[in-house]
């Protein structure tokens, strides 16, 4: 079978799509939340530099809806590197590649791309990682960012990491990416790093009109805090439930850690916060593996 591939733009970015044929492109394509609403433009080969651009002859790239970051130690950026590389290589289902651009680049000069594979067989479920994003989470060699891309690509994305990280696989076996608890945060060597954070919810402040915030400890002004913008709030709790429901609940959230006195996330999307599911034969092994699901799941 003739096969070719395409660039596609996804939203703000492109999208390297690999297929056996126009309609089971479009069928793929249409089934995966990553890859709807796209189109097509012109593609050029990519080469990847550390620690985040796929460089081609007209511009740089970076991989949409994962965080840049430098991973370490180096051997987990010496496995991002030949996973990419390995990836970007494969021409098993690549005869030709096609592209326009529009989207914006960032202040790097950098656009946002999601690059995939397919030409599955019929018989393969059409779950199987064909995101190079997915790829990356699946051997814990990435994190989400759950902002960059709409909510049903950030599920999607977010599953395959928390299975990782329920592995311990690639960066979830070191300290520096693990969950930090919220009683225990030293702030210089958490501020302006992106950081999972977990504990207990002490007070609630909501407010529908202004910022909210989940306090974390006795003293707002020093202890960890999440805040809520209006937007936030209302598209938070829309999908989920009331804020004041989270009083006294084990939560976790993800996002830039800022020095507002003490630490605080702003939580800019659903995704960001969600709520420890307790099971008690796995609190008595002295694990809390498995104990996390979505609200959003609920």
């Amino acid at each position: 079978m003739y096969k070719r591939s395409v660039l596609r733009v996804f939203g703000a970015g492109l999208t390297l799509w690999i297929y056996g044929s126009a309609a089971q492109a479009d069928t793929t394509r249409a089934l995966h939340p990553c890859m709807q609403n796209t189109s097509t433009i012109p593609y050029q080969a990519l080469t990847y530099t550390s620690p985040a651009n796929l460089d081609a002859p007209d511009g740089s790239f970076k991989l949409d809806g994962l965080i840049v970051e430098r991973l370490t130690p180096p051997p987990l950026a010496k496995a991002k590197k030949q996973r990419i590389e390995t990836f970007l290589s494969d021409q098993t289902t690549t005869s030709e590649m096609v592209a326009t651009k529009i989207a914006k680049r960032d202040r790097y000069g950098r656009q946002s791309i999601f690059i995939a594979k397919s030409g599955i067989p019929e018989n393969q479920d059409e779950s199987q990682t064909t995101l190079l994003q997915e790829a990356l989470l699946n051997d814990g060699l990435a994190r989400v960012d759950p902002q960059s891309v709409s909510a049903a690509c950030a599920d999607r994305l977010l599953a395959i990491e928390n299975q990782a990280r329920d592995a311990e696989k690639g960066i979830w076996r070191i300290p520096r990416y693990q969950a930090k608890d919220a009683t225990k945060l030293d702030l210089s060597n958490i501020v302006s790093r992106y950081q999972i954070i977990h504990g207990t919810v002490k007070s609630i402040s909501r407010n529908k009109d202004r910022t909210s915030y989940l306090n974390f400890g006795r003293n707002w002004q020093s202890d960890f805090t999440v805040s809520l913008s209006k937007k936030s709030l209302a598209t938070w709790e829309e999908k989920n439930k009331s804020l004041d429901e989270l009083s006294q609940a084990h939560i976790y959230v993800r996002g830039w850690v800022e020095d507002r006195g003490g630490p605080l996330i702003r939580v800019l999307r659903p995704q960001q916060l969600w709520v420890k599911q307790i099971e008690t034969d796995a609190l008595q092994a002295g694990t809390d593996r498995n104990l996390l699901r979505h609200i959003d799941d609920k």
